[in-house]
Order: structure tokens, then sequence, then C-alpha cells
């Protein structure tokens, strides 16, 4: 029989009804032991494992040099906004929004530049956006559309 704390004695003998009289019976109660705890996960033994593919050789790589790039496309500069349009079809964008938020964007290529004028028209002051589709006037049916 396991022993038991006041406590417990008492817990039991509310759920049991025991009688607070002197007078009765003992009751036997023996509590069940609590069961074991799992057993520790035992480390499996892994099999070793297969052999490293040997490094490759190495290489030296000389580093890019810069491309030069031509005049640009279209440079259109405005009060407070730059927009360029550069000899491999990048498009940047420098201005500030109305909000006050600088604007420093570069756009792949004229396909997302024009998807992104509606966006940016609503961010710019009026005399800004108004510059907006002097950029890829030549694409402009392409807006929307991307390469892939």
């Amino acid at each position: 029989m396991l022993t038991r704390s006041w406590f417990e004695s008492v817990a039991l003998c509310s759920l049991l009804a025991c009688s607070s009289a002197k007078n009765a019976a003992p009751v036997q109660v023996t509590l069940a032991k609590a069961p074991p705890a799992p057993a520790p996960a035992v480390a499996r033994a892994e099999a070793p494992a297969e052999p490293a593919a040997p490094a490759p050789a190495t290489v030296p790589v000389m580093p890019a040099l810069p491309v030069p790039e031509g005049p640009p496309r279209r440079a259109l500069k405005g009060p407070g906004i730059s927009i360029t349009e550069t000899s491999d079809g990048r498009v940047i964008l420098k201005t500030t929004a109305t909000w006050g938020e600088a604007i420093d964007t570069t756009y792949s290529d004229c396909s997302f530049y024009l998807a992104a004028v509606p966006v940016l028209t609503g961010q710019l002051s009026l005399a800004r956006a108004k510059l907006l589709p002097r950029v890829c006037p030549s694409t402009a049916g392409a807006a929307g559309k991307t390469k892939h």
C-alpha cells in the first residue's frame, strides 16, 4: 500500500463519501501506481554514410568587366523627375512621390514599366505623371505584356 498525504486522504474520502464519525469503518483504498515513463529513445546506430564524391577541380574565374553602355535611347528630365530608357532596354525612374517618398526604380524593360504607369500616375503630381507615357512610346500597345 502506498503512503498518502493528508490532502490525498481527504480527497479520497470526499470521493468515496467517507463518514466523519469516529466509529466509521476505515476504508482501504489502494492507489494505482503511475504508469512508468516511456523509455528514452535509443539512438539508432546509423549505417555508415556512403563515401562522398571527390570535390570537383577548381577553375580560376576572371571577374567580368563592366559592359560599356551606349547612349540612352530616351532620357526625360523634368522638375523633380528623371526617366531614362537605357540602350539595353531598362527603364530607370527617379522622382519623389506626392507624399515626399523617394521613388528610385529600375524596370527590366518597357513592358514592366508600362504596366506600372497606372500605379505611378496615382503616386505622382499631375505635372510629373504627364511625363510617364512619353518613355517607351513605340511599345505602348505592349502594356501589361511581359516576356518569358
